[in-house]
């Protein structure tokens, strides 16, 4: 029988260690599978499902209740959700996001109204915009009262109507005059990417050689969103649609993986009872 120490070690190993897990899952009976994961804290299902195949997760999602899966996938980022959703039947899916909080069904509803060749279903619909005509003080007044989003300081302006302008990074707002309007500091070089480009063109623009982000843009130039140069790799590597396994070295994980890979669901399956307590 396992012990506390066991199952710990397991929900540590899947905490700490996600690829190493997906390795030992991706080789199990999916149903069994899918059973751990109705039966630990959604966060530990998500820490592993993140890398798994898009394939093998929205199969195992298929397995579980709505509210199951639901729980799930809300841990997971905005591109990680759709392009599992892509996967999923169209009437589950829409099951699916509505367990989902606002903001993130929002967004994934967004990214799935895009084909998934195009920039518009990589992109982030979360980042810092705010309109031409604020002064830099009341620029700062507002981002005190959101979280940074879109991971970056960039700050893109728009007009009254949500129409693209221009840039700027916090830090100049920081530095400019208080009373100085923003749009007198931002920068209008940067170009937009519409979202429906075709991601494999989006991938030769010349903008990527100055900036690691660009503004996304529908077809009358308003803003709605920002494409990452790291997603848009993804992106093309995940529409190549062809999975590589590569042979692990002897790293940590890998040494982990050899010693407990094998007992590994066993110790999982044996966690329902410990964390009963836990899930509400």
């Amino acid at each position: 029988m396992e012990t506390k120490e066991d199952i710990s070690f397991a929900l540590r190993f899947m905490t700490e260690h996600p690829k190493a897990a997906v390795r030992v899952l991706e080789q199990t009976d999916p149903n069994a599978v899918s059973r751990l994961f109705a039966s630990i804290p959604p966060a530990y299902s998500s820490s592993v499902l993140r890398y798994m195949m898009p394939e093998l997760a929205s199969n195992l999602l298929q397995r579980l209740d709505i509210e199951d899966a639901g729980a799930i996938l809300s841990d997971l980022d905005n591109t990680s959700v759709t392009t599992i959703l892509r996967l999923v039947d169209q009437n589950r899916r829409r099951l699916l996001l509505d367990e989902l909080p606002a903001g993130l069904r929002k967004n994934c509803e967004l990214l799935l109204s895009f084909p998934i060749n195009t920039v518009g279903a990589w992109m982030n619909p979360s980042m810092l915009s705010i309109a031409d005509d604020l002064k830099c003080k009341n620029v700062l007044r507002s981002l005190k009262a959101r979280e940074t989003a879109g991971g970056s300081d960039m700050i893109y302006i728009v007009d009254r109507e949500g129409t693209y302008l221009g840039r700027t990074l916090l830090l100049d707002v920081l530095k400019a005059n208080e009373n100085q309007q923003v749009s007198a500091i931002m920068d209008t070089s940067c170009p937009a990417l519409p979202a429906p480009m075709i991601l494999a063109q989006a991938g030769e623009h010349r903008a990527w050689e100055i900036a690691d982000d660009l503004p996304v843009t529908n077809r009358n130039n308003k803003l709605l969103g920002i494409l990452h140069h790291h997603t848009l790799r993804q992106g093309l590597n995940h529409n190549k649609a062809k999975r590589h396994h590569q042979q692990a070295g002897r790293d940590p994980v890998s040494s982990i993986f050899e010693v407990y890979g094998q007992s590994l669901l066993a110790l999982l399956n044996s966690v329902s009872e410990a964390v009963e307590s836990e899930r509400k």
